[in-house]
């Protein structure tokens, strides 16, 4: 893709949004094909991967943001004509991702031993432990990763990060197998023995991590091919371009911080009612990513487009763009829905063997279905947002929504009436519902500002 002219209109968030839906469904893959091997070895097992998968989650986000903080400014330039200025910020993202590392694997480390101090079963815990030790050195290529994405996506070139997703998939699940069970998963599958411990739980973290590996080699690869633009751009590290990026990106940062923290919250919660509890939210909530992971692609590929039309200081395609995001962002999700309504025993026994929590698993679906629409809008509605250059308020929606009413929600239900896990999860659609409703109206009035405003340059 030619950086200097890039597509509009419907096509181009369509051809943009389906590649990125693909390696979002990708990415959350290695992660239910981890929880699908470890599964096997039992409730509790599954139950600390799953807690395990959500705490590096969280230990990576504020990094992460901070490279999302990329996407405004990448899209914005190559708007505007300026290619030069483009692939300068993306170095200032390859700096960026030295800093965020240190941080990001000392907080890892400190969560690794901090999960025997919750009110879990020791089982469980010792389980998460194993898996977020073994998935630290992935989280260095996961953050240079989405240095490299930011860019890709912003000149349509997402090729490789599909070709990357798909190599490490279909690596994945062998590697996962070998080091979860050794030798016994080898010769189950018709190989050798080469004297390969059984790993439990870590073996899926450290698949977790060759995973992440290869998707940043393929992704390094890519950006190297890539011609220079004709311009000067600088390489070296600049303390105003990187000020600016992290005054974008830390809000984005925290915002999925407090998003992705609720969701941890209410699985420590869920884990006191029991393993099968967690394990039952564990199983739900990697069917929503699911469907999350989707508008979340259309997201990025709305706000990329959306940045591109304030860089063209286009402003119909600025209001064109968002609503074309939201009206198939919200098709998408009414699909999910209706396949949480129509076999949520099926979905939960593609990962789990154990009838209770697959029952257990039911009505949590249901609740998954209800919210569906409320979790693509806020989440496209944010990366329309981003594109425009607005950061701070979805960051405290999210806080207000989700803390000061949907938690509360979810806690008389849980405790007070006695729902349990399906009490929590209402209360997460609670929140969801008011952050999407602050989201819309937000996007209505901030889309129709004079661009001079809205530009990042």
């Amino acid at each position: 893709m030619d950086e200097k002219t890039q597509p509009i209109g419907l096509r181009a968030l369509i051809g943009l949004a389906v590649p990125l839906a693909a390696v979002q469904l990708g990415h959350n893959l290695l992660g239910t094909v981890d929880l699908a091997v470890v599964g096997r070895l039992g409730a509790a097992e599954l139950a600390g991967v799953g807690l395990g998968a959500q705490i590096c989650f969280i230990t990576t986000v504020v990094g992460f943001g901070v490279m999302l903080g990329l996407d405004p400014l990448v899209s914005q330039a190559l708007g505007s004509q300026q290619p030069e200025k483009a692939r300068a910020w993306h170095w200032q993202g390859v700096w960026l991702t030295v800093v965020v590392t240190v941080p990001t694997l000392a907080l890892a480390y400190f969560a690794a031993h901090a999960t025997v101090w919750l009110d879990v079963e020791p089982e469980v815990a010792l389980s998460t432990r194993d898996y977020l030790l073994a998935r630290m050195p992935g989280m260095i290529f996961f953050l240079g990763l989405a240095g490299h994405r930011s860019y890709l996506q912003a000149i349509h070139c997402t090729r490789p990060l599909v070709v990357g997703m798909v190599v490490a998939n279909v690596l994945n699940l062998p590697i996962s197998w070998c080091l979860v069970f050794g030798d016994a998963g080898l010769q189950q599958m018709g190989i050798p023995s080469f004297g390969i411990p059984a790993l439990g739980s870590a073996g899926a973290g450290y698949a977790s991590s060759i995973a992440s590996l290869i998707l940043y080699a393929i992704a390094t690869a890519a950006m190297m091919r890539l011609p220079a633009p004709a311009g000067h751009y600088p390489r070296r590290p600049s303390l105003p371009q990187i000020r600016q990026v992290l005054k974008i990106g830390i809000p984005i940062g925290a915002t999925i911080l407090a998003e992705a923290g609720i969701f941890t919250v209410v699985a420590i919660a869920a884990g006191t009612f029991g393993a099968r509890e967690l394990a039952a939210h564990n199983l739900a909530l990697s069917f929503a990513t699911l469907s999350f992971q989707v508008v979340s692609a259309i997201g990025a590929a709305t706000c990329v487009l959306v940045g591109n039309a304030v860089g063209r200081h286009d402003p119909t395609d600025v209001v064109l763009s968002s609503k074309r995001g939201l009206v198939i962002g919200l098709l998408m999700t009414s699909l999910a829905a209706a396949f949480f309504i129509a076999i949520p025993e099926s979905l939960g026994a593609l990962l789990t063997d154990d009838m209770e929590v697959i029952r257990a698993t039911v009505p949590l679906l249901m609740v998954a279905a209800a919210f569906q629409w409320f979790d693509g809008a806020q989440v496209i509605a944010a990366g329309a947002l981003r594109g425009l250059g607005d950061t701070q308020y979805p960051l405290w929606a999210n806080v207000i929504g989700h803390y000061a009413i949907g938690f509360p929600i979810g806690s008389v239900l849980a405790w007070g009436i006695g729902l349990e896990t399906t009490g929590l999860w209402i209360g997460l659609s609670a929140g969801l519902a008011t952050v999407s409703v602050a989201l819309a109206m937000r996007l209505r009035r901030i889309a129709h500002s004079p661009l001079e405003e809205l530009s990042l340059e």
